[in-house]
């Protein structure tokens, strides 16, 4: 004999299930109609589901990238959230990873190959030919709160001829291999750039916990890259620092 309570039982366990069949099922297409329109990105060709899917991703002058996603139930029942990003065009290939849990703590992951003609249309609006590609290798981030926990990783660019077109300012630099290694000091996240093989950086980007991003031009630069300028300046000193808050 079927009780009030075990009625109750059933009726409820057919709507948690018919909530989830529907939560699993949801086209992305519908999710994202619901998005307020942004100016600068959009997509297209969006296919699958909130939880697994596929578009075409458009961005400035740059041509539609392939993009790809999928988040875990398995971690967002346990109140985390992974999202894992794919972008395919050409040559180009990146696995992208966000963790994050309700406690605060977010982890930024990429690995793969970005190639030099994907953003080509976008360097051309500063009228530079930039040739090769950017390697990402095992870059990792982890964000707690407002503090920068963990940041590892290298990115590894093939060097090669970068000219500038624009006009009263045109140059060619034949530029060599530069390694970025990617680090974590005194709660700043720090990517020092150099020629490979060479122990001394030419720049150095960081950020820190206050939100502060700090760019940071070396004098090795001037004897690590055959530049068309002279630019004087002491061993050891710093040529150029700019500073600029990004969050």
């Amino acid at each position: 004999m079927l009780t009030k309570k075990r009625i109750f039982g059933i009726v409820l366990a057919f709507f948690l299930l018919y909530g989830f069949f529907l939560v699993t099922t949801i086209p992305a297409a519908y999710i994202w109609a619901k998005i307020p329109a942004q100016d600068t990105i959009t997509l297209t060709r969006i296919s699958g589901t909130l939880w697994n899917g596929n578009a075409s991703l458009h961005y400035g002058p740059l041509p539609p990238l392939p993009v790809s996603w999928k988040i875990s139930p398995r971690l967002l029942w346990q109140g985390k959230v992974l999202l894992a990003f794919r972008v395919q065009e050409g040559r180009t290939d990146i696995d992208l990873g966000i963790a994050a849990a309700p406690w605060g703590a977010v982890q930024l992951m990429a690995s793969g190959r970005l190639d030099a003609t994907t953003v080509q249309p976008l360097l051309q609006t500063l009228n530079l030919r930039v040739p090769g590609h950017l390697e990402i290798r095992r870059v990792h981030v982890n964000i707690h709160g407002d503090e920068i926990r963990q940041a590892d990783g290298t990115l590894h660019w093939s060097g090669g001829l970068v000219e500038s077109t624009q006009s009263g300012n045109a140059f060619t630099i034949n530029m060599p291999v530069l390694v970025g290694n990617l680090s974590h000091e005194e709660q700043r996240a720090i990517l020092r750039i150099g020629r490979e093989g060479d122990d001394q950086p030419v720049g150095e980007i960081s950020l820190g916990p206050d939100g502060w991003a700090r760019l940071q031009i070396m004098s090795h630069l001037t004897r690590a890259i055959p530049l068309p300028w002279n630019i004087p300046g002491r061993a050891g000193s710093i040529l150029f620092t700019y500073e600029e808050k990004v969050f």
